[in-house]
């Protein structure tokens, strides 16, 4: 058993009245445990996980059995919770997406300047034509008049 090992049954002991103690098991042991995760989600969910691995670990610290003096095994177990847990999420998010169906079409820059353009060219047009309506359909289904259904052009 080396000293190390032996360290991080002490430390975690430690770290109950001292909780900055805490963080030297955190430099010792998350270079391992982020390429433990990076292997099972990616790089960038590891850098997330290695975090919550380390926080659920601090919180649960007063559980830990002193009997395995080497803490990462524990910690290893922790992180494999946290892919498990990771790997729903993942699945929920999915399931989600799905059921909300497609996304709204996205237009890009382009698209968007040719339909303001469009806009801006009917715009006259259209005012024009609204503007040779009879009084009582120029307000349309939108208009005021359509909410007590008053006008001839409601009624239709």
């Amino acid at each position: 058993m080396n000293r190390l090992a032996l360290e991080d049954a002490a430390v975690i002991e430690a770290s109950r009245a001292e909780p900055d103690r805490f963080a030297s098991l955190f430099d010792r042991h998350a270079p391992y445990i982020h390429r433990y995760l990076a292997r099972r989600v990616g790089r960038q969910a590891a850098d997330d996980l290695v975090a919550e691995t380390f926080l659920v670990a601090f919180r649960k610290r007063a559980g830990y059995d002193r009997r395995y003096h080497d803490a990462r095994p524990w910690l290893y177990g922790t992180a494999t919770n946290m892919v498990a847990q990771h790997r729903r999420e993942e699945a929920r998010q999915f399931r989600l997406r799905q059921a909300a169906g497609p996304d709204p079409v996205q237009h890009d820059h382009a698209e968007r300047a040719a339909l303001d353009v469009t806009a801006q060219s009917i715009r006259a047009p259209l005012a024009e034509a609204v503007a040779g309506l009879a009084p009582p359909d120029r307000d349309g289904p939108a208009g005021p008049r359509c909410r007590g259904m008053t006008s001839s052009f409601s009624r239709r």
